[in-house]
């Protein structure tokens, strides 16, 4: 942090030349409204679900990513306040567009926090999700990135700022302001985003550490691998490896965008004041980036494995209501609308989604069901980090990751059907790979 206290009285310029203004501002404004859209989606996409069904989408990292798509609308909106307000140069708009985005973009970083240190607690912890500390994720992310955004502007230090002509800490080349900018927004950023890195790199050495030792357990000579072919154990490996690497994918998702996203903004801001001078190449690094979280978010958000279950379970709804090559003959007492809406869903579905010809048996099940036990096994893959304690279960909560047992085998012959030793022989290799892969994810 710079100490110049401008005993000169003279203003350093720590602004852009108009063409550098004008490449940034239109980068600030169109990404921006990308990520808007983006946002909405988010929004939208949970709200139908829920209106769906609402165990679809009962995660707490949901409820959070939700709040940070909120967030991200709230912060894309600031930001191009705040390109407008520049213009305006005085004012209250000059007073609060500072204020929203500085609560947004802490908003934004806390919530991403609290789905990491979620991560943290269960995951590498070990420990049983607590419902209790649900709520205080949304108090103090919502209420510590409020206090940020509102004390400077109680402070009177929000407003245009002459030095860098924007509306922001103000005057920024003074140690107070410098001092109320580093407190309030970029000492939190470079903590909550380390902490981000930090834990990422836990959870990824400690998979690819089960992930080892998962494979020396597959290849050892003893115990059950011994009775089976090197097909049926590779079988086994590719299963397990797959639910490993689909909450693998999660991880990487929520807690890299952080990092991607606020580094080049902290870098600009810290070489501005230990250079007195701003630098073009980092905002240009770090201005769209910033911009960029809402459609990270929505990334991260539709490749989350409770997502991609949702939409499957969506999908085989469809197929087992309106799937069928035959459709049935409407009652009298249906009307003409009816009967012509439902055709529809029935060439829709056929025609777009496929038929219960064409899909057989289910890969993915509701969370919290188990439509048949016997073939099914409850594996508490990534999606366990934040389900609800379940009343029925006294141990940790896991929310249900069904993986059927065919997911990646051939076809079964009829004799498998039929309780023939090549089913039993099948029936006991699916077990095996199921003990395997629920002892190695039982505890994340």
């Amino acid at each position: 942090m710079n100490g110049n206290d401008n005993s000169t009285g003279q203003v350093p310029y720590l602004g852009f030349n108009d063409q550098q203004y004008t490449v940034l501002n239109g980068i600030n404004n169109y990404v921006n409204y990308v990520s808007l859209a983006a946002a909405f989606l988010v929004v939208v996409i949970m709200l139908a679900l829920w209106l769906y069904d609402k165990k679809l989408v009962d995660r707490v990292s949901l409820r959070l990513n939700v709040l940070i798509s909120v967030t991200d609308l709230l912060k894309s909106a600031g930001l191009v306040v705040f390109t407008i307000a520049e213009v305006a140069q005085s004012g209250l708009s000059c007073q609060i567009s500072p204020i929203l985005v500085v609560w947004s973009m802490n908003q934004y970083i806390f919530l991403t926090t609290c789905i990491a240190f979620n991560l943290q607690y269960l995951f590498l912890l070990g420990k049983p999700f607590n419902p209790y500390y649900e709520r205080w994720y949304y108090i103090l992310s919502i209420g510590l990135s409020f206090l940020t955004g509102i004390l400077p502007f109680i402070g009177g230090v929000f407003g245009y700022d002459l030095a860098q002509q924007a509306c922001w800490y103000t005057p920024s080349y003074t140690t107070i302001s410098q001092i109320w900018e580093y407190s309030t927004l970029l000492i939190p950023n470079i903590a909550a985003t380390s902490y981000c890195i930090v834990v990422f790199i836990m959870v990824v050495h400690k998979i690819q550490q089960e992930n080892r030792t998962l494979e020396s357990q597959l290849n050892q000579p003893s115990g059950f691998i011994s009775s089976k072919t090197p097909t049926a154990a590779e079988q086994q490996l590719k299963k397990s490896k797959k639910a490993i690497n689909r909450a693998v994918r999660r991880i990487i998702l929520y807690l890299t965008i952080p990092p991607l996203t606020q580094l080049g903004f902290l870098a600009s801001e810290i070489w501005m004041y230990v250079h007195l001078e701003a630098s073009y190449a980092l905002n240009l690094w770090g201005i769209p980036m910033v911009a960029l979280a809402g459609l990270l978010n929505l990334a991260a958000f539709l490749l989350d494995p409770a997502i991609l279950n949702a939409i499957d379970m969506i999908k085989r709804d469809l197929i087992a209501r309106y799937g069928e090559e035959s459709v049935t003959t409407a009652n009298a007492c249906d009307s003409k609308n009816s009967v012509q809406k439902h055709s529809f869903m029935h060439w829709f579905v056929r025609n777009c989604i496929g038929s219960t010809r064409q899909i057989d048996g289910s890969a993915f099940y509701r969370m919290n069901e188990s439509p048949d036990k016997g073939n099914m096994t409850e594996l508490s893959t990534i999606t366990t980090l934040d389900s609800k304690i379940e009343s029925a279960h006294p141990s940790p909560s896991r929310e249900r990751f069904h993986i059927e047992p065919e997911l990646d085998s051939p076809p079964r012959s009829p004799g498998l059907h039929a309780g023939g030793s090549g089913g039993k022989r099948n029936a006991n290799t699916d077990g095996a790979w199921k003990r395997v892969a629920k002892g190695f994810i039982s505890n994340l």
